[in-house]
């Protein structure tokens, strides 16, 4: 395909990309776009493409890369929320684990769970 990757992009270097990115926007984009699908397609999770559709949107709203940058940082800490929520309930469900502790956390395996809350 004429809109691969070119060698020197793959494996990963930030400085290609960086430079792409200040001389050519639209191909930086592009190229940015199929490396993301490549990835996403190399999985079997399907969720990933829909994570990664949530994120092109932010991006787009944003209006600025500093704008995006913190609205993708409010999902992912959505997410994380999210998966703790789960954990907690899978601790209700079985009572294995017992929950938080006095101290906010909970003792898992040996390892200490701390809860994320959302403010």
């Amino acid at each position: 395909m004429g809109n691969s990757i070119p060698p020197p992009f793959s494996p990963f270097d930030f400085g290609n990309w960086r430079r792409l990115a200040q001389a050519d926007p639209d191909r930086f984009e592009l190229l940015r776009r199929n490396a993301l699908a490549g990835f996403i397609e190399s999985r079997t999770d399907t969720r990933l493409e829909g994570f990664q559709r949530g994120i092109d949107q932010e991006r787009g709203r944003a209006g600025t890369p500093l704008l995006a940058c913190v609205a993708i940082a409010e999902m992912l800490r959505n997410k994380v929320g999210d998966l703790q929520g789960a954990l907690d309930s899978i601790d209700t469900e079985d009572g294995s684990h017992g929950g938080s502790t006095a101290t906010g956390s909970a003792q898992h395996g040996g390892a200490t769970i701390l809860p994320f809350r959302r403010p």
